[in-house]
């Protein structure tokens, strides 16, 4: 019976350990598994996590590419502006240069404006002269033939004019 008894006891002890290790691997194959779950929803949000950094840094890439596009028509613009500008200020200095040349010419035009004015009002007063001694010509000479054609004829006329010119002269 003893031996029986230790048997029994020692089946017992047996069956006993074979529970607590079989609740064990129960236990740890239910920690495994919630273990599992929590590793999948973790990859699952690290996934996500990953997606959503790569969309995120193709949108910064993107926009960094758009903003080196940008600085590249600033730049191309600010060195055209620049360059219109270099131009534009040895332009002044040319204008600068050539002011005192100029003013000097305007001078001269001036001075020759001037004289050509009063050779022009020179010319004027010759030729209102002429016309006017034309006038009194035409004046003169309408008056000579109103008269001529006023007097009588005289045959002899042409030899009275020449006799009283013969006494006129002694």
């Amino acid at each position: 019976f003893n031996m029986s008894f230790v048997n029994c006891k020692k089946a017992r002890e047996a069956v006993s350990k074979a529970i607590n290790l079989r609740r064990k691997a129960v236990q740890k194959a239910s920690l495994a598994g919630i273990s599992e779950a929590e590793a999948t929803l973790y990859l699952a949000h690290a996934d996500r996590e990953v997606q959503e950094a790569t969309a995120d840094e193709d949108r910064r890439r993107s926009e960094r590419e758009d903003a080196d596009a940008a600085l590249g028509c600033a730049e191309a613009d600010r060195t055209a502006v620049e360059v219109e500008e270099i131009e534009t200020k040895r332009r002044r200095d040319e204008l600068k240069a050539a002011g005192p040349v100029a003013k000097e010419g305007v001078k001269a035009a001036r001075l020759a404006e001037k004289e050509a004015a009063l050779a022009r009002s020179a010319l004027h007063a010759a030729c209102s002269k002429v016309e006017r001694e034309k006038s009194q010509l035409e004046d003169a000479m309408s008056n000579a033939v109103t008269r001529l054609k006023a007097e009588e004829y005289d045959p002899n006329q042409v030899e009275q004019a020449y006799e009283k010119a013969q006494k006129a002269g002694d």
